[in-house]
């Protein structure tokens, strides 16, 4: 049975199919450039924090500077770091010939006249020992009643052989400091200082010193709840670090690595979401929650703010999707595309290292009914040199909320990020190897607590009217 003849298409019908193939391959050409920006994409160029850079850190662009004309190495006038000659030496060695060196003379030089001297200096390590000292309390019978007075022991003296402060010292340094594990504090105190301790030391001396910090931390706390803005970050200092399902999942591996019973798996916008809840119930006063577009492209954690009425600037994706009208959604680069040339406004959202950091910035209003009789808006940032590069955020306030509000509150991000980067280069935030939660936390706490110390000082030392380029240490 012979099968029926293919009737070719009309000129109409490929007609149709040509118009059919063209609108999809520019589609496909859309979403491919779409996709390279996103891959182009760190915290050079857009609102990504530098911490989402990874090993694929962009490279200084040095280039983009002019040459200031002067030339590489220090300064004039830049302190220097050269070693000089001491005043004062601990140990004076004179080395002087035994004979003449001229071959034809070579008579002693004992009684002969000096004629120069030059001074050669080694500065080298004392001897590795530790220091033993021993008190002794001596009774002593008193001639005319008998009694016996004994004398009281120094203050922190308590024990029969006990490690002095200066090696409790150097254990927290090594340990706090340079971040060294228990063991290998305990092999260093050994082979450098000729003090031998266990690793049970190590740990007790570091338990008191973070004990010690306890007021410090309270009143860091008590600071930090007088700031206006709540921000989120991919650091969870104060709840817990992401564990992946295959961890939450196994409770036996959990409980051998001092995992609470009570944490469970939980994305970054659900941390977030319970450090906020941890803030209300705690009182802490703040007006507005920030975050970066791992957690303003989250729906559910929008919409639990705006259920709780927390006023929120939140960055996010430039394909996110919001309410245009009824029943319709239009995406944040095309609402933002709509805005007229006259619209952006001119604004600094903080100041930074080179000044105040100015941008175009216009808003256009979210078309849906909001909780508690508030507003929504889609604000934009666009840089100045290049004005392809726009950065997008979803917001949610009170109504009457001025466009230089929100570009304030989207500027308070820098000065966070910033801080997390100091304390990840200053104190190792992240730089950490941990086997179990509670060593985890007790870094992160210990870290944040003497980032906070070095913010503290530096800030008593400009005060002083010392250079604010001065580090503390």
């Amino acid at each position: 049975m012979s099968s029926a003849p293919q009737v070719p298409p009309s000129y109409e019908d490929l007609l149709a199919m040509l118009v059919e193939l063209r609108e999809r391959v520019d589609r496909l050409e859309a979403e491919n450039a779409e996709l390279r920006r996103r891959l182009g994409l760190n915290s050079s160029n857009s609102s990504k924090p530098p911490s989402s850079d990874g090993l694929a850190r962009p490279r200084p662009q040095s280039g983009k500077r002019g040459g200031s004309g002067r030339s590489r190495g220090k300064q004039p006038g830049a302190p220097g770091s050269t070693l000089e000659l001491a005043a004062d030496p601990d140990q004076v060695v004179q080395h002087r010939p035994d004979r003449c060196v001229n071959p034809a003379c070579g008579i002693g030089l004992d009684g002969g006249r000096e004629y120069g001297r030059q001074r050669r200096q080694v500065v080298e390590l004392p001897e590795r020992r530790p220091v033993v000292t021993e008190h002794q309390l001596v009774a002593v019978e008193c001639a005319g009643c008998g009694q016996v007075s004994e004398p009281a022991a120094p203050a922190g003296v308590t024990g029969r052989v006990q490690y002095g402060t200066d090696v409790k010292a150097a254990a927290v340094y090594a340990r706090a400091g340079q971040f060294l594990p228990f063991g290998r504090v305990a092999a260093l105190m050994a082979d450098l200082l000729g003090v031998r301790v266990s690793t049970g030391f190590v740990h007790q001396v570091v338990t008191e010193a973070a004990r010690r910090l306890g007021p410090f931390v309270s009143r860091l706390a008590a600071l930090l709840q007088v700031q206006d803005v709540l921000h989120a970050d991919e650091t969870p200092a104060r709840v817990g670090p992401c564990l992946p399902k295959s961890w939450t999942g196994d409770r036996d591996r959990c409980r051998a690595a001092a995992i609470p019973e009570e944490v469970e798996f939980a994305t970054k916008p659900q941390q977030a979401q319970a450090m906020v809840e941890r803030a209300i119930e705690a009182w802490v006063p703040f007006s507005w929650f920030t975050a970066d577009e791992a957690y303003g492209q989250n729906p559910g954690l929008r919409g639990w703010l705006e259920d709780q009425d927390i006023a929120y600037v939140m960055a996010t994706r430039c394909d996110d999707g919001v309410p245009s009208g009824l029943h319709t959604t239009l995406r944040v680069d095309e609402l933002i595309a709509r805005v007229r040339a006259g619209a952006w406004q001119r604004l600094s959202c903080g100041d930074g290292a080179r000044g105040p950091r100015r941008y175009d910035w216009a808003r256009v209003p979210i078309r849906r009914t909001f909780a508690h009789g508030r507003r929504g808006w889609v604000l934009a940032r666009r840089s100045i040199s290049d004005p392809g590069e726009i950065a997008y955020y979803v917001c949610f306030g009170r109504r009457g909320t001025r466009l230089r509000e929100l570009v304030r509150v989207a500027g308070s991000r820098w000065s966070v990020e910033e801080s997390f980067q100091t304390a990840k280069n200053e104190v190792g935030l992240v730089q950490c190897q941990v086997r179990r939660y509670d060593a985890w936390y007790a870094h992160i706490t210990l870290a944040m607590a003497a980032a906070a110390f070095l913010v503290v000082t530096r800030a008593a030392e400009a005060s002083k009217g010392a250079s604010p380029q001065t580090r503390a240490a």
